[in-house]
C-alpha cells in the first residue's frame, strides 16, 4: 500500500516495489497492447495516495521526481526503467502532465527486509 506525507513543500510518497512488471520492460502483456493487472492495480494505489495533494501542483509547472530503491539484494531493477509506470500514475494523482515530470535517480539501497521504492516530490519553476 502507497502511502504519502507532505511536509516543507515536498511530498514524500513510499510504495512497495512489486517486481518486475513495474518496469517499462515488462509491465505490458506480450504483444504489448494492455498493461499487466498486478500494475494497473499499482499504479491505481499510487495515484490514490497522492491524490489529496493534487491541489498543492500546479498543472502547468514542472514536478521533480527523486525516485530511490531499497531492495533485498543486488537483484534490482534500473530505476531508470521505473520512470515510465510511476510517471503515469502520478499524471493520473496529481492532474500534471507527465511530460512536467524531471526524474532523478537517488539511489539504491541494499539489504531492505521489504523491497520499496520512495519518492520525494516537489514542485519546481515558476509559475
Amino acid at each position: 500500500m502507497a502511502r504519502a506525507e507532505y511536509r516543507d513543500d515536498i511530498l514524500y510518497v513510499t510504495a512497495p516495489y512489486i517486481g518486475a512488471c513495474l518496469s517499462i520492460n515488462h509491465y505490458k502483456y506480450r504483444g504489448g497492447k494492455r498493461t499487466r493487472n498486478e500494475t494497473l492495480q499499482w499504479m491505481q494505489e499510487l495515484a490514490c495516495a497522492v491524490r489529496p495533494y493534487s491541489t498543492l501542483f500546479h498543472t502547468s509547472r514542472a514536478v521533480r521526481i527523486v525516485l530511490w530503491g531499497h531492495f533485498r539484494d543486488n537483484r534490482r531493477p534500473d530505476l531508470a526503467n521505473l520512470h515510465k509506470v510511476i510517471g503515469d500514475a502520478l499524471q493520473d494523482g496529481l492532474g500534471v502532465n507527465d511530460k512536467l515530470f524531471q526524474f532523478e535517480d537517488g539511489g539504491i539501497i541494499i539489504g531492505a527486509t521489504a523491497p520499496q521504492l520512495k519518492l520525494d516530490i516537489e514542485q519546481i519553476g515558476e509559475e
